[in-house]
């Protein structure tokens, strides 16, 4: 995405459409607006949330299997091999199933915690975009850069003076105009 930008800038520069003089640039902190933004922070929330009773029913599988190994391994010396047969059988049912939710949960290509995840943020992600979007617009800026800390940022320098391109805090009043 920020080589798409650059490729951008660097085209217009080159074709002679816009020379730098007339070029309205901004920058965003996305990483400060999504910490500062009270929806995102709510989406987390519940998705953290969401998280803690998957990993609870996961971690109970795990101490339930580690029940039934450990009687199985008190007991089977008692046990017939017909009983210790199905005892296994039982243990390897339980470890399927610890397994095969464990994938349900955190498969990173359609994991209920990736879904919930898309769910929850994609739109804020969009909301987000589009208050961008409009702060751009409103400004009459020609390209928005992103500065954020965890992107690798295509700004290599920025005087004291031009802190005034920092539209972080514009889109963030935009985004809580329109809640």
């Amino acid at each position: 995405m920020k080589k798409l930008l650059l490729i951008c800038c660097l085209v217009m520069l080159s074709a002679g459409a816009v020379t730098a003089r007339d070029l309205k640039i901004g920058i965003v902190d996305s990483q400060a607006i999504l910490a500062n933004y009270e929806e995102y922070k709510n989406a987390m929330s519940i998705l953290q949330e969401e998280k803690i009773g998957w990993d609870r029913q996961i971690i109970d599988l795990e101490q339930s299997i580690q029940r039934a190994q450990e009687e199985y391994q008190t007991q089977s010396s008692m046990m017939t091999e017909d009983w210790k047969r199905q005892k296994e059988a039982a243990i390897e049912q339980m470890l399927n199933q610890y397994q095969s939710q464990q994938m349900e949960v955190y498969n990173e290509e359609n994991g209920l915690l990736l879904q919930r995840h898309t769910q929850l943020i994609n739109p804020i992600i969009d909301k987000i975009n589009e208050g961008i979007a409009k702060v751009a617009q409103e400004g009459g800026y020609d390209l928005i850069l992103d500065n954020s800390a965890s992107s690798m940022s295509v700004i290599v320098y920025l005087s004291d003076d031009a802190q005034d391109v920092n539209l972080s805090e514009r889109v963030l009043e935009v985004l809580r105009e329109t809640n």
